[in-house]
């Protein structure tokens, strides 16, 4: 997948407050969406004042779902749930966070695909913990241009939150390489000569 990281580049980034993670994505995700609270729940986020952003997409009675869950978490005020937002508030929202989550699985889908999501977080400059499946060991690479856990290992996915919560400087460093590699491989720019070749053959 390939996106204009000049577009996002432009795009303002609001400072926020609250120091936060992020993810966004659809509420059909469901169980990737407990396996992020649980994962957030047991690290040391919330002693360190850390918060955790959901910005869903989905129906009413799946946005209910997710509301459900958090009725039933006593820590639940630091976690908000985030939908309808325009495009350009959602990239400002990535270029706040102090890092964006996107587990997957072991499944047939998460093995055969490469999220769109991950080349729109790389343009963001923030550090991605994302899991080691499908593709993705092909680009990233574990505490260089990204945090990489087990695929549907909770512990681990809140072992790579907490590194990052106690190396603020690495987690600058690692968004940085990872907006490195996305700039050469996911930006349309990168592919400009090869299409302007191709379409003169």
């Amino acid at each position: 997948p390939i996106i204009d990281f000049e577009f996002i580049r432009n795009i303002e980034n609001i400072n926020s407050k609250k120091q936060y993670f992020l993810f966004c994505g659809s509420a059909g995700y469901f169980d990737i969406i407990e396996f992020i609270i649980e994962a957030f729940l047991k690290s040391d986020s919330i002693e360190n004042k850390f918060h955790l952003k959901l910005v869903i997409s989905g129906s009413p009675y799946q946005l209910r779902n997710i509301d459900n869950i958090l009725k039933n978490i006593k820590k639940s005020k630091n976690i908000e749930v985030l939908n309808n937002l325009s495009y350009k508030d959602l990239i400002s929202k990535y270029k706040s966070s102090f890092a964006l989550l996107i587990p997957l699985t072991e499944g047939v889908q998460d093995l055969a695909r490469f999220p769109f999501k991950i080349s729109e977080y790389t343009a963001s400059k923030r550090p991605i913990i994302t899991s080691a499946s499908g593709p993705i060991s092909e680009y990233f690479f574990d505490g260089e241009n990204a945090l990489i856990a087990q695929p549907n290992d909770v512990i681990d996915y809140s072992e790579k939150m907490n590194f990052l919560i106690n190396n603020k400087e690495a987690a600058d460093e690692i968004g940085q390489k990872g907006y490195f590699l996305g700039k050469e491989k996911f930006n349309y720019k990168s592919y400009s000569q090869q299409l302007k070749k191709f379409l003169k053959n």
